[in-house]
């Protein structure tokens, strides 16, 4: 929500410059292009995001008025994975101010909107980082909890795994081992087991890898009836 609330104070303050810096026409074009790249940026695949945000950054040397819109790329492509896309936004700024392609007075104010684009932005990935961290150590802890806990009458309800075969895993493993095989996705044995989505994929993936399987078929297969691969060479 904060970030979605500094988008949005960042897209203001650049439209403030471009209505005194530009003309009704072609303030009009550059609000529109700013407006369709900050939903590019929030709906599109990552793929996409990078054409549309380096599209961006070019975009100052054609329409002049663009200029006063750095600021939200700026802001933007500090939210990417990628160091070359988070800094992309530094050629076009300097860019601007090396070629005469706007008035002095434009170019500084956009490059102190850019300024406060990216304190913003330096402040939403602390945050984020700080949410994520909370959230695996939850779920450490909340491992550790469940591991010293005995099994609940829930087993009782499903059919008893094949002993011999996932006697391996841990309690957890095996929890999710069974909600698998009721055919529940990542999203839903979250939520039961009150874990993050990428515990629960980590799980997954290290009992696949710990039993040589390939898929979730074969592991709600194992559950119910062991070894997949012996059943399948039978």
């Amino acid at each position: 929500m904060n970030t979605l609330l500094d988008e949005i104070i960042v897209l203001l303050l650049c439209t403030v410059l471009v209505v005194f810096f530009a003309t009704p026409h072609t303030g009009i074009v550059a609000f529109l292009l700013a407006v369709i790249l900050a939903c590019v940026c929030w709906l599109a695949r990552p793929s996409i995001r990078v054409v549309a945000l380096a599209a961006a950054c070019v975009l100052p040397f054609v329409l002049g008025s663009w200029i006063a819109f750095l600021g939200l790329v700026t802001y933007l492509a500090l939210h990417q994975r990628s160091w070359i896309v988070r800094l992309a936004w530094i050629v076009p700024l300097v860019g601007v101010a090396l070629l005469p392609i706007a008035s002095p007075q434009l170019v500084v104010l956009s490059a102190l909107i850019c300024t406060v684009a990216v304190l913003l932005a330096i402040r939403d990935i602390r945050t984020a980082s700080e949410i994520a961290g909370l959230r695996f150590a939850y779920d450490e802890v909340r491992e550790r909890y469940l591991h010293q806990t005995p099994a609940t009458s829930a087993a009782t309800t499903n059919p008893t795994p094949t002993q011999s075969y996932l006697s391996d895993l841990t309690k957890r493993e095996l929890a999710i081992v069974r909600l698998v095989a009721q055919g529940k996705d990542n999203h839903e044995i979250a939520a039961e087991l009150y874990l993050s989505e990428g515990t629960i994929r980590n799980h997954i993936s290290s009992v696949l890898a710990k039993k040589h399987l390939s898929n979730r078929t074969q592991l709600a297969v194992a559950y119910y009836q062991g070894d997949p691969t012996k059943l399948s060479e039978a």
